[in-house]
């Protein structure tokens, strides 16, 4: 377990299961501009992500000293700003989380590779701020 919070009202939780939700629904808003990717370079085309388990084949969670962190492993298209959607995506799973159980979590993407009529491997991490 990630993340527990006891509230009047219950427990929030945040574990794997629900981080993972919520980086296929962010990364899907990019219309296939971004893949996610295991972290030995497997990449997931967008047909398969729905059926993806979100046990974390791509994204680890961690943390030391209270900072929690997430992250996730992507492959992106060629032409894509890595710039420009890496630091959306970043800003669209920190709100999304801070937003379902009140806590930042540092977001780092690792971009495995890019991808246009092949695959070329990379290794370039964006961290979030």
């Amino acid at each position: 377990m990630f993340y527990e919070r006891t509230t009047p009202g219950g427990v929030i939780t945040l574990d794997k299961g629900v981080a993972g939700s919520i980086i296929k629904r962010e990364v899907s808003r990019f219309d296939g501009k971004i893949l996610l990717s295991g972290p030995k370079s497997k990449y997931y085309k967008n047909e398969t992500v729905d059926k993806l388990a979100d046990d974390g084949a791509f994204f680890d969670m961690g943390g030391a000293d209270g900072e929690r962190t997430l992250r996730v492993y992507v492959v992106i298209k060629l032409g894509v700003s890595i710039g420009g959607v890496t630091e959306q995506l970043i800003k669209a799973i920190s709100e999304s989380i801070f937003e379902l159980i009140g806590v930042k979590v540092c977001v780092s993407i690792i971009i495995k590779g890019v991808l246009s009529k092949n695959f070329s491997k990379r290794e370039i991490e964006v961290n979030g701020k």
